[in-house]
């Protein structure tokens, strides 16, 4: 199945088939584990690099996947060093909320009225077990495709 989100000015497209990874990071019974990945080449609005992807499986029904700070050469956009959300910042963030795969972008304003937040999610439960291959390919700065198990 194919999902798409339409703004004015982005474009969010998820689409969907299934894949099996060939090794893993696993947590199992620990609480609030996370790894912690340097993506300041990757996801920043100037750079070459458009696709990023990962697998996944997990039997919960809620969690975090992915919380990214997208770069910019904006001197307008600040970040902070303690992985909190700072206003002029952008952010992409992929989830699962009652076993639904939901990304979220948001662009933070100084004022909390006027942040903009961009949000789709699969009607499809990826807490089953099995194992998940996303892939998030940016096509331009206003277009982004989120891929769920497809190859």
């Amino acid at each position: 199945s194919k999902f798409l989100l339409y703004n004015q000015y982005e474009q969010i497209q998820l689409k969907h088939r299934t894949r099996k990874p060939l090794n893993s990071v696993s947590f199992y019974e620990q609480q609030d584990s996370y790894i912690t990945i340097s993506l300041n080449d990757i996801l920043c609005q100037e750079c070459e690099l458009d696709t990023i992807y990962f697998d996944f499986r997990t039997t919960e029904l809620t969690g975090l996947i992915l919380f990214a700070n997208i770069q910019t050469n904006n001197p307008k956009m600040s970040y902070s060093l303690d992985n909190t959300i700072e206003k002029d910042g952008q952010y992409l963030v992929i989830k699962l909320v009652d076993g639904q795969l939901h990304l979220i972008v948001l662009v933070a304003s100084l004022h909390e009225d006027e942040d903009e937040i961009y949000q789709i999610q699969t009607k499809t439960r990826f807490n089953d077990g099995h194992w998940h291959h996303i892939s998030l390919h940016r096509g331009s700065d206003y277009h982004l495709e989120l891929i769920s198990d497809s190859r």
